[in-house]
């Protein structure tokens, strides 16, 4: 069960007038170390409402590790099931070049997180479908 901020933030619509703040605490869970995908996936989907320059650093931290974690995936070396998200992740990534400035040192606390959750997330954030084989 997430912390009650996270869990009011889960609930609230991107309209929300305190989206700002909603993001940092999204963020701040992320970091922590403590999300699943969906929780990932949550965030990635608010922040497609900010602007960069209206991200809260955090945030940006967020996005930066993301995006230095699906660069440097070899999309061949993970599950099938992921094979195409992993392609379109990256294909997306690419347009994340103002976060390129934030080397990947400094957002270690990604890290923690499988590749695959990262990917799982970032493809659900662009509508792409996983289907997890049960074979």
């Amino acid at each position: 069960m997430p912390p009650p901020k996270v869990a009011r933030c889960v609930v609230s619509p991107p309209s929300d007038p305190n989206l700002v703040e909603c993001v940092e605490i999204l963020a701040d869970h992320v970091l922590s170390g403590n999300a699943d995908w969906s929780l990932i996936h949550l965030l990635l989907d608010r922040l497609s409402y900010l602007d960069l320059d209206e991200m809260p650093p955090k945030a940006r931290k967020v996005l930066a590790g993301i995006k230095n974690i699906v660069n440097s995936t070899e999309c061949r070396e993970i599950s099938n099931d992921l094979l195409y998200a992993c392609y379109t992740a990256k294909k997306r990534a690419e347009e994340w070049n103002p976060l390129a400035n934030i080397p990947p040192e400094e957002t270690k606390e990604l890290e923690i997180y499988p590749r695959d959750t990262i990917i799982r997330a970032v493809a659900k954030s662009l509508g792409v479908i996983v289907i997890t084989s049960t074979t």
